[in-house]
């Protein structure tokens, strides 16, 4: 039973006639290969009726010969078949680690408890997490993307002008503290740093940063040294 010997042998292609002289015809045999191995199986037949060519069709063979062919046919679809297997398994295995990286990136960016934000050139915002959001909520910087990082936080343009160059040289900032005022008033504590991303990742912005609202802490210190 050719089934139960391409669970055994493990073939790299299978060239299998439609019309075989079994219980199992080919197709009915290619849909029950196709349920444990994605294996690249090749059609070979006489057969011209268009209704059984469209059934074969339905499991995806990787080729299809049509008799009489000629060594030379069957050698070059299943170098083809085996070329094609080989590049369809690398893409799905790139989409499977992509969709993964995707997802934990997901949930990181979500719950994180600090901002976390992307520049383009002009250190205009073009992505940022909720929690970076909720930092510049009620301080009338409702509306961050397409800003610049400066804008936000408020700083002085001798100020911008050490970070730019700070990044220029070294690639990254130090972490910086800046006041925000929301608009009863209320002082928020900020520190912020911005930083370039790996340089041998693909990506589409030009630097990252993270901000983090440490208000909370700072009142404590401020109860602790008064205590």
């Amino acid at each position: 039973d050719a089934v139960k010997l391409i669970k055994v042998v493990e073939p790299d292609v299978v060239l299998m006639d439609i019309n075989m002289k079994d219980q199992m015809d080919g197709i009915n045999a290619a849909k029950t290969i196709h349920t444990f191995t994605d294996i690249p199986i090749i059609f070979s037949t006489g057969e011209t009726k268009e209704s059984i060519i469209a059934e074969a069709l339905k499991t995806s063979p990787s080729g299809y010969i049509n008799k009489p062919f000629r060594i030379e046919d069957i050698k070059t679809t299943i170098e083809v078949s085996l070329i094609r297997y080989k590049y369809e398994k690398e893409l799905i295995e790139s989409q499977k680690a992509l969709e993964k990286s995707e997802l934990m990136f997901r949930g990181i960016f979500n719950t994180t408890p600090a901002g976390y934000f992307q520049l383009d050139k002009n250190f205009c915002l073009t992505l940022c997490n909720p929690e970076m959001e909720s930092i510049f909520k009620g301080t009338g910087k409702n509306s961050i993307l397409g800003k610049t990082i400066f804008e936000l936080v408020g700083i002085e343009k001798a100020e911008i002008k050490r970070i730019k160059m700070t990044l220029l040289k070294k690639g990254q900032m130090p972490v910086t503290g800046v006041n925000l005022y929301d608009m009863s008033g209320n002082l928020k504590n900020i520190l912020f740093s911005i930083h370039e991303p790996n340089a041998e990742t693909d990506i589409s912005f030009a630097y990252i940063g993270t901000i983090q609202d440490i208000t909370d802490y700072k009142n404590l210190e401020i109860q602790l040294r008064h205590a």
